[in-house]
């Protein structure tokens, strides 16, 4: 993948500029009938505890001293109790619930649009940030294997297959196939349209471009790598003017949001209706201040990072993770792909949405078995997830999947916990317990299961590659590319497709 610096936008504007007067390829002129179908993937990274979103913890756990609920207790920022002091129950349109808290407030607009997939299990290998990031897009957690974004972006034909704005945690790419994909910092992106435009013209059939096609196309013909890199080489060129157009369409943003994430979505919003590309990862970078572990952390303000201003207790008046989450709905449902055309249909109708983090957090701080369960650094945790879908192709309004350790007897053990839960934490004592790890799942009913499994099998429980899988199925990608578990494929889940919309290019 190509990381996208200052000098490396001059060279994009240079190439593509030298390259708009080759003629355009077969895949040019069939890209302008394709039918346009987008992925919007947003990484949260630095790792959201769940107890901030949709899988909250039951507040007689943190009573019992077994959970750090920020909203419920938190003697180091001094919350009042009365913030959430009760419980907050929803239940989706198939019967499945969840306790959320009042953080996610600015989401529960869209909640019809929108559904959740709780207790999903990330990498069983590893549980650092850029592992557990590789692990999302690859199904592995080490680099050197495919990822399904670009395999996602190349079913449009665009020149590029996929753009990532910010950077992959641990600075690590996300898949060995993004030849074709470009990532940038931030918004500099904008305004590369402009500069195409105004740049030098040069003769199509001129000698010059005539022998560079030649001399690549014949280099092309061996097996050795200098032969399958002309290969790809001459592949770029000829799909050059497309981009060179493509991108000349996409003028940029005249003003750019002082949100990262928000501008970049501008940007992304000008590059699929341009005809740039049609999958487009936004990391939403909230590390470091997300990740803090124990005590010597606990200034950290992770709530009102979430949040925002929640009035008392709260000293932070900036939109929070999850209102600028519920702008981005906002932008997606508000934002018509033709601008001229009231009629047109909107990026939400035309766009599938996938949402998360890397991992969700830990119950208790790193430092709780010598402090106070108010300490609000948590610990990584892969064991469970939340993952939002909605757009284009998902069913909204849905809950899948639960996660265990949801309540305490009233010496503090926690209730119902598997064997294999034990395992993967390396413990038999309840009062060690600090993860919370997703329940095993019936692919089948689409409903979490009840048993507790004594020995840990991937293949029982709801992994994250069962999500890209649904994505992957959404946009008709050949079954035998799609993710496996336990050597086959990870299962689909059903219950939250419905026929995708598209639109003519």
């Amino acid at each position: 993948m190509r990381q996208m610096t200052r000098r490396g936008l001059l060279q994009l504007g240079a190439f593509s500029t030298v390259a708009a007067s080759l003629p355009f390829s077969k895949l040019a002129i069939a890209q302008a009938a394709a039918p346009r179908h987008f992925f919007l993937h947003i990484l949260m990274s630095g790792g959201v505890d769940g107890s901030y979103l949709f899988d909250a913890r039951s507040l007689r756990m943190t009573d019992k001293g077994r959970h750090a609920n920020y909203l419920h207790k938190n003697s180091v920022r001094s919350i009042p109790v009365g913030v959430d002091a009760a419980r907050i129950e929803m239940e989706g349109s198939n019967g499945t619930k969840a306790l959320r808290t009042s953080l996610v407030n600015p989401l529960m607009a869209h909640w019809p649009d929108f559904s959740v997939v709780n207790g999903v299990l990330m990498s069983k290998d590893a549980d650092g940030h850029g592992q557990n990031a590789r692990y999302a897009t690859t199904n592995q957690s080490n680099e050197g294997f495919d990822s399904f974004l670009p395999m996602v972006g190349e079913q449009s034909g665009f020149p590029i297959e996929s753009v990532l704005f910010g950077f992959f945690p641990d600075g690590a790419t996300p898949g060995a196939n993004f030849s074709k994909s470009i990532q940038f910092r931030g918004t500099e992106a904008n305004g590369i349209g402009r500069a195409l435009a105004n740049g030098p013209k040069i003769e199509e059939n001129s000698a010059l471009i005539r022998h560079i096609q030649e001399r690549q196309l014949a280099n092309a013909q061996g097996s050795g790598m200098f032969s399958q890199g002309s290969k790809k080489l001459h592949a770029a060129l000829r799909s050059a003017p497309s981009l060179s157009t493509a991108l000349q369409r996409a003028t940029g943003t005249a003003d750019p949001s002082t949100v990262d994430v928000l501008a970049s979505l501008a940007i992304v919003f000008d590059y699929f209706r341009s005809g740039v590309t049609s999958a487009a990862t936004l990391v939403y970078n909230r590390d470091p201040i997300l990740d803090v572990h124990g005590a010597d952390s606990a200034t950290g303000p992770q709530m009102e990072l979430i949040g925002g201003s929640l009035g008392s207790g709260s000293s932070t008046t900036a939109p929070g993770v999850t209102q600028n989450l519920a702008t981005v709905f906002e932008l997606l449902k508000t934002t018509r792909v033709n601008p001229n055309d009231p009629q047109s249909p909107s990026f939400f109708d035309v766009t599938t949405v996938c949402i998360h983090t890397e991992f969700a957090r830990t119950m208790v701080s790193a430092a709780f078995f010598g402090g106070d369960v108010g300490n609000t650094g948590t610990d990584h945790n892969p064991l469970s997830n939340t993952v939002i879908l909605a757009g284009n192709g998902i069913r909204g309004g849905l809950i899948l999947g639960e996660s265990d350790c949801t309540d305490v007897d009233d010496a503090g053990n926690i209730l119902n916990v598997s064997g294999a839960h034990f395992a993967r934490e390396g413990t038999t004592n309840n009062m060690a317990l600090r993860k919370v790890m997703g329940k095993p799942f019936d692919f089948a009913t689409m409903k979490a299961r009840s048993d507790l499994p004594a020995t840990f099998q991937a293949t029982d429980y709801l992994n994250f590659s069962s999500v890209a899988n649904t994505v992957m199925d959404i946009f008709a990608i050949d079954r035998q590319l799609q993710f496996r578990v336990g050597g086959n494929q990870a299962p689909i889940l059903t219950s939250l497709r419905k026929p995708i919309q598209t639109i003519p290019g």
